[in-house]
């Protein structure tokens, strides 16, 4: 997804500054599809899955992982 900055905008993030124009596009998310079982497969090697949210059709997820 991208949204477009309808102004001039600094931001501030910890020691980092940045100038944003108007009309720049600011990418802030991608979106993946993966069943449940796809996605621990995706991430088994570095992660331990800790606990995950589902909806009631499983479509949408959150999940808490951990480093190995």
């Amino acid at each position: 997804m991208h949204l477009i900055s309808q102004d001039i905008q600094q931001v501030h993030a910890g020691d980092e500054h940045f100038v944003i124009q108007e009309g720049e596009s600011i990418h802030t998310e991608n979106s993946y599809k993966y069943s449940l079982e796809e996605f621990y497969n995706l991430v088994e090697d570095r992660f331990k899955a800790e606990k995950v949210w589902t909806d009631s059709n499983d479509w949408f997820s959150v999940h808490f992982l951990s480093v190995k």
